[in-house]
């Protein structure tokens, strides 16, 4: 129940403020409650099954939005379950969706299966080398390095470029084993 405050509008069985001088605030539904000024709450803050629609007539999220929504005037989303702002200094991040359909906030990762992916096995035992007249004739013929994607061919194909990137760490890798070789053989 108001007791005090002013231009509040309370719809629903026991909708109310949560006391002290409120105003301009709204609360609909039963048991709503607000507690700000110019403020507008909808439902019953303990009920987790409450679905608030915008152009829909039969909501399933807490908030189901039919359409578009604009954020005018530097409007912000902010994701309250993310542990740090989007802008703390760093460009790495972005915002994407996970697995379970969930907004997240995220940093490029490269995720290897098994060791085997990674350079590191161009200095295992057995491992074999092309000869450098092989690269050398590949890159005659290609313009580019072995297994190593072509500007043109990424500048017409989508291609993670984490793939690009460990193809492209392997063949440095593979050119430090061979100077390595050539200069203990020197």
């Amino acid at each position: 129940m108001i007791t005090t405050g002013s231009n509040n509008v309370m719809v629903g069985a026991n909708a109310q403020t949560t006391g002290g001088s409120i105003q301009n605030a709204v609360a609909i539904g039963a048991n709503g409650k607000v507690a700000l000024n110019n403020a507008i709450v909808l439902g019953d803050l303990t009920n987790t099954s409450i679905a608030f629609g915008i152009g829909t007539d039969s909501p399933q999220f807490p908030l189901d939005v039919r359409g578009t929504i604009n954020l005018r005037n530097n409007g912000k989303i902010k994701f309250a379950h993310l542990s740090n702002p989007i802008h703390n200094g760093t460009k790495d991040q972005f915002l994407t969706v996970n697995e379970q359909g969930e907004t997240v906030l995220a940093k490029h990762r490269l995720r290897i299966d098994n060791v085997t992916q990674w350079s590191d096995k161009v200095f295992t035992k057995g491992y074999v080398l092309s000869p450098l007249a092989d690269v050398e004739n590949h890159i005659q013929q290609y313009g580019h390095l072995p297994n190593v994607a072509s500007a043109e061919h990424l500048s017409c194909l989508p291609i993670f470029m984490g793939l690009v990137w460990w193809r492209v760490l392997i063949q440095m890798t593979r050119i430090s084993r061979k100077r390595i070789i050539l200069l203990v053989i020197d």
